[in-house]
């Protein structure tokens, strides 16, 4: 059957609009949510609310367009988001014309569709970063045109002020490419001159338009990126698998970019060629950022982008490879690249699984959905940016309080501010957890004692990845120390106002330095001040090479307490170094409570230290340096002395709150339960213990759940509140756990010396039946010297 041209044109422009219309925006704004990701979407566009400068007085890897991956309708007009969606399907329809232009057969066609379907969900920043690609690689291989130019000139800059781990790339990138298409010859020095003269101005101009502290941002973002690599990985949890197929695919790829050097070698023709290698090297680079994005904080949601964004570079190098004697080879590595993928994502569990919308056919009515949704948004969008403002004008709670004076949050959940229209005045590393180095942590300190420090900060010591919380923002803590003093407590936030007036700075004394050894002992020295160690741990060249490709080797911090208690956290190796305070345990608001009220006098001291590794080689030099220097707190004025032992005297009377109710052991039955505590705290005077149980055998529906504690004499409920778990009901594949989680308090005073033992009391509301099981390992000394006073000496 003969096709005439008129068909073929139609059939182009068909698929044309077929694909394009896949890759349709799927939302045109998202809801503010709360939460740690939530939190910083909603920083992001407050920054724009408030100009701030990026890079000073904002520092965050996403830059001043990451309102378009956050997409809230907080202070952004809708032409810039219409404007931006605008300019990605016009490249769209660009790339793919291209592409059908020169590569109509069916094959590619197939191909193209299935890597469509594949990354149909990408990331924005990536969907950019690809575009750049495309038109970079078509640069070097075609001769220079004014659209590519410009397209990858501005593709670069989107992707610079979007994100800063793949912008800086494409920054360089883009002066390396035109650099060599002059070294080339494939443009004369005039046209060189005035492409690199005009970027270089748009570069300028934009970040003032941008509000772009340039150094700021890339120093900022430079060690943004560094330190997530040590702070941020998450070991492999069941997804070996996928490890091993990302790798797998990596090495298809690197024996192909392999292959062809050996073949232009031979046949002496890489310097007339050094187009091939000039794409493979940069394609290179971008499998290595994506991979190390994906499997440095190894959980599905992050590996998943792997394999929907390597679709994409393999469609690279399947367009830009040599057409002619290596066309099947290349086609056979391209098409086994996106098999494995459509298999990774079909195992990784992830809530998009490509395979399945192909095999229904349910793409096309998700795309529909989603086309539905997107124009919907663009009609609710003014009643949501109307709404947000709106928030600004209402009063609640914490407005009665703050009023319009300024506010920020500590550790992450930036969302409390936009919910109850704060005036938002943030330390520019926005979130604790990243503060990853001494350079970042020294940005926030600085604004904690600078003269626009914020009014208040709502205060939260938040733990993020087993971490210990009080070790976050070492030297910031300090300025909190110096310059706030505690205002009361909203909700499950301590409120800190700032003094009247400038405090003193803060006073450090002496310092000593000791040689340690990793996996042993190190003793803290008691000591009513703060001590502040630096742990200058050094990784091994295996650790180093780890760390380089893949992720850093774990290190771990255990506290030996004074009542011999041990408690065992993740440990940030460059935040070690930075210096952390190693012999006050402060794990709640209450401790931290405690030491600002009480000057660290009345918090439970550390007696010895041991940073933990593997093995004794495992990826770190076995001996550091530890270099101490002593904090020592403010002098407090009278007035001052007075408050703050109020507020102990009315922490302790909330303890007491807390009253533990005898019962008789005749009322319930022994019994064997899943249990499961995730945290026992009782060094303290308030134990808190928390955690999850449910009866296995048995309808768990009707039933709560309460802690009991067992000694020779005695047992006690404790006041109990129970919770949802859903990933438990998941975990187990079980409908009828309604509320599995529980969270015990009670005040030590309150309870007769003795040793106890833990135990979970199960009752069934409906026929009051009760069950008890206590767990082997779980104990507490109450003795009679170990108890705290009620009231300050």
């Amino acid at each position: 059957m003969i096709i005439n041209k008129k068909t073929i044109v139609c059939l182009k422009y068909l698929l044309l609009f077929f694909f394009v219309s896949m890759l349709l925006p799927f939302v045109f704004f998202k809801m503010p949510r709360s939460g740690l990701d939530g939190s910083w979407n909603i920083a992001i566009n407050l920054a724009h609310k408030y100009d701030l400068v990026f890079g000073k007085e904002f520092v965050f890897n996403y830059g001043p367009l990451g309102i378009l991956h956050s997409r809230l309708p907080i202070a952004v007009n809708i032409f810039v988001y219409i404007f931006f969606d605008l300019y990605c399907l016009i490249t769209v329809l660009s790339i793919l014309n291209r592409i059908l232009k020169i590569h109509f057969d069916p094959g590619t066609l197939l191909f193209v569709f299935l890597i469509l379907i594949l990354a149909m969900h990408n990331l924005e920043d990536q969907w950019y970063y690809f575009y750049f690609l495309f038109y970079v690689f078509a640069l070097i291989k075609e001769p220079p045109g004014v659209v590519s130019i410009v397209q990858a000139a501005l593709l670069s800059l989107i992707s610079f002020y979007f994100k800063m781990n793949s912008g800086i790339v494409t920054i360089l990138v883009f002066i390396a490419c035109i650099s060599y298409l002059f070294a080339r010859k494939k443009l004369d020095l005039k046209i060189y001159l005035g492409i690199l003269s005009l970027y270089l101005l748009v570069f300028g101009l934009s970040n003032r338009l941008l509000h772009v502290d340039l150094p700021g941002y890339v120093i900022g973002s430079l060690h943004l990126i560094d330190g997530h690599n040590d702070a941020m990985f998450l070991e492999l949890d069941g997804t070996k698998k996928l490890l091993i197929t990302a790798v797998l695919i990596n090495g298809i790829l690197f024996a192909w970019f392999l292959y062809r050097l050996v073949v232009l070698i031979r046949n002496r023709a890489l310097i007339k060629e050094l187009d091939e290698p000039l794409i493979y090297t940069v394609t290179g680079l971008s499998i290595f950022m994506l991979f190390k994005s994906a499997f440095v904080r190894a959980d599905i949601s992050h590996i998943s982008q792997f394999f929907q964004g390597i679709g994409l570079l393999a469609g690279l190098l399947y367009l830009y490879s040599p057409r002619k004697y290596e066309s099947k080879s290349v086609a056979v590595c391209c098409w086994g690249i996106l098999v494995l993928s459509y298999w990774a994502l079909g195992e990784s569990g992830t809530y998009y699984q490509p395979l399945l919308q192909l095999k229904d056919f349910s793409f096309i009515s998700t795309k529909i959905h989603d086309v539905k949704n997107y124009f919907d948004g663009i009609k609710k969008y003014p009643d949501a940016l109307a709404a947000s403002d709106k928030l600004y004008t209402q009063d609640n709670a914490l407005k009665k309080i703050i009023g319009n004076k300024t506010v920020d949050v500590i550790s992450e959940d930036i969302s409390k501010i936009y919910f109850n229209g704060l005036h938002y005045n943030p330390r520019p590393v926005i979130q604790s957890y990243i503060a990853y180095d001494d350079y970042l942590d020294n940005l926030n300190y600085q604004k904690y004692l600078s003269p626009g420090a914020p009014d208040y900060i709502l205060f939260t010591l938040g733990e993020q990845d087993r971490r210990f919380a009080f070790f976050d923002e070492p030297k910031t803590k300090i300025a909190i120390l110096t310059r706030y003093r505690i205002a009361g407590e909203i909700g499950d936030d301590l409120l800190l106002r700032k003094k009247a007036t400038n405090a003193n700075q803060s006073v450090w004394e002496r310092t000593d330095t000791v040689i340690a050894r990793l996996n042993e002992d190190i003793p803290i020295g008691e000591d009513s001040d703060l001590q502040y160690s630096r742990l200058m741990v050094k990784y091994s060249g295996w650790g180093k090479l780890r760390r380089m490709i893949y992720q850093p080797p774990e290190l771990r911090i255990t506290f030996t307490l004074e009542d011999d208690e041990t408690k065992t956290f993740k440990a940030i190796r460059p935040i070690l170094e930075e210096g952390v305070p190693v012999n006050k345990y402060v794990v709640d608001n209450d401790d931290f409570r405690l030491l600002m009220q009480s000057d660290g006098r009345r918090n439970m001291r550390i007696k010895k230290i041991r940073l933990v590794t593997d093995s004794v080689q495992g990826g770190f030099v076995p001996v550091f340096q530890m270099v101490t220097a002593h904090y020592r707190f403010n002098q407090k004025t009278a007035e001052e002395r007075i408050a703050d032992s109020l507020g102990i005297v009315a922490m302790t009377n909330t303890y007491n709150r807390y009253q533990p109710l005898a019962i008789d052991a005749g009322l319930f039955q022994p019994d064997s339960f899943m249990i499961g505590i995730d945290n026992f705290q009782k060094y303290s005077q308030l134990i808190r213990i928390e955690g999850w149980a449910f009866r296995k055998n048995s309808d768990n529906e009707n039933y709560i759940l309460k802690v009991v504690l067992r000694s020779v004499n005695n047992i006690f409920e404790l006041p109990t509140e129970n919770f949802p778990r859903t990933d438990l009901a998941a975990l187990f594949q079980r409908k009828d756990l309604a509320a599995p989680g529980f969270k015990a308090l009670v005040s030590k005073t309150l309870l007769p010396p003795g040793v106890y033992q833990v135990g979970i009391l199960i009752c069934d509301k409906s026929t009051q039946k009760r069950w008890v099981s206590y767990e082997t390992y779980q104990q507490l000394d109450i003795s009679s010297d170990n108890l705290p006073p009620l009231h300050l000496p």
